[in-house]
């Protein structure tokens, strides 16, 4: 799924345009990408949290950052088709 694809999602279950909706999609991510930048954990509840983690680079010395992705314990047991579904 791209950008493109999300934004039509939502503006065929929102009734916005696909050019609003890819402003509100971009938005969204740029938001995401200032507070990731400032040290900022993103939290959204019934999905996951990103965060800024340092790893060791591979090719040079020191470390190098990158952002991790923890899914929520309700959308782990909605993917696995789990019937009790856990809250956070």
């Amino acid at each position: 799924m791209t950008k493109k694809d999300l934004a039509v999602h939502i503006s065929e279950e929102m009734g916005f345009s696909v050019r609003e909706s890819k402003r509100l999609v971009d938005a969204f991510f740029q938001s995401v990408k200032e507070f990731l930048k400032e040290g900022e954990d993103v939290k959204i509840v019934r999905f996951g949290t990103f965060s800024k983690i340092e790893r060791a680079s591979k090719f040079k010395e020191g470390t190098k950052e990158t952002v991790g992705f923890h899914p929520s314990r309700w959308l782990k047991g909605r993917l696995n088709g789990g019937k009790k579904v856990l809250q956070d």
